[in-house]
C-alpha cells in the first residue's frame, strides 16, 4: 500500500507500519498519508483479495468513530489536530492475488 500511495504523490506520515501481509494482531490504522501538492490527508486500510472490513465494538472499521479512536496513536497528537481540522479521505486499498491494486474512497 505504501508503494501504491507513493506512486500517487503521497508520503506516509504514520509510524505504525505493517511490513508483512501475514502480520497478525495489527488493530490500528494501516496508513496515514499526506499529499503536499494538494495539501490533503488520507487514512487508508489495506485488505488482501476478498478480505472484508471488520466490525469491532467501537464501530465499523474505517468509520469516523473507529478512525478517531486510533488516529493519535498513528500520527501523534499534533498531526491529529491538524488532520481533524483540515479533514481527510478514507481509502480502502485492496491488494489482489496477481499483485494489482484497487482503491476505493469510503463514505
Amino acid at each position: 500500500m505504501d508503494r501504491y500511495m507513493e506512486e500517487r504523490g503521497y508520503i506516509r506520515i504514520s509510524t505504525d507500519r505493517v511490513t508483512s501481509i501475514d502480520a497478525k494482531g495489527h488493530q490500528g490504522i494501516d496508513g496515514v498519508y499526506y499529499h503536499k501538492g494538494t495539501d490533503t490527508y488520507v487514512v487508508a486500510e489495506a485488505k488482501y483479495n476478498t478480505a472484508q472490513l471488520g466490525n469491532p465494538q467501537d464501530g465499523p472499521q474505517m468509520s469516523s468513530n473507529w478512525i478517531d479512536k486510533r488516529l493519535q496513536k498513528a500520527v501523534g497528537s499534533d498531526l491529529t489536530d491538524v488532520i481533524n481540522s483540515q479533514g481527510y479521505d478514507s481509502l480502502l486499498v485492496r491488494i489482489m492475488p496477481d499483485g494489482s491494486v484497487k482503491s476505493k474512497v469510503l463514505p
